[in-house]
């Protein structure tokens, strides 16, 4: 019973080698099923035992081409064609972005004035609304949003005095914050300025 499928697959491969051009062509390779007996049982009909089997038939041969290359999209074509239609449009240069104002600095405290002289004083918190002057010392008075800073300049002559001291009072002559009064009257000079 085998001999039918073993001469199916010998024409198989005799007409896998060659066309009659002398080219080649691709076939499929026979399937073999996994279990041999099953395929010769459904390769034959079912005929009685006693019954002659008509001549099998030969395959026929199918030649094979080339399937053709595929053509590109037509959205791949047009933005081909309109290449040039496909580039930004130039546009007006941007105005240059001004940078941002630098912060304002850190108000002064009492240790940044310690060692001026009077002009650098003044140049920091503006003139004094009181100035006293006593031998080689003179006392400056500033006073602003309820507080007094009383700042204290000692030297040989008097014109190399410089600050030695700082000291901040309420109106009443309570003691407060310097650090605080002093900030005060700086922000008020800056406004001024």
């Amino acid at each position: 019973m085998r001999t039918p499928v073993l001469g199916l697959a010998a024409c198989l491969a005799l007409a896998a080698c060659g066309t009659p051009d002398g080219g080649t062509r691709a076939t499929p390779a026979p399937v073999e099923s996994p279990d041999p007996a099953a395929a010769t049982l459904a390769d034959e009909p079912a005929t009685a035992p006693d019954t002659p089997k008509p001549p099998a038939k030969k395959p026929a041969v199918v030649a094979v081409a080339p399937a053709p290359a595929p053509s590109p999209p037509a959205e791949e074509k047009a933005a081909k064609d309109t290449d040039v239609a496909a580039k930004p449009i130039p546009t007006a240069p941007a105005e240059p972005v001004k940078p941002a104002p630098p912060p304002p600095p850190p108000p002064p405290t009492s240790s940044d004035i310690l060692g001026l002289t009077g002009d650098e004083v003044t140049s920091l918190l503006g003139p004094p609304n009181l100035a006293r002057r006593e031998n080689r010392s003179e006392v400056w008075q500033y006073a602003e949003n309820g507080c007094v800073l009383h700042v204290f300049m000692h030297g040989t002559s008097g014109t190399d005095a410089r600050v030695d001291h700082l000291e901040a009072t309420d109106m009443a002559g309570v003691r407060s914050n310097t650090d605080g009064c002093l900030a005060d009257l700086a922000a008020k000079t800056a406004v001024l300025n």
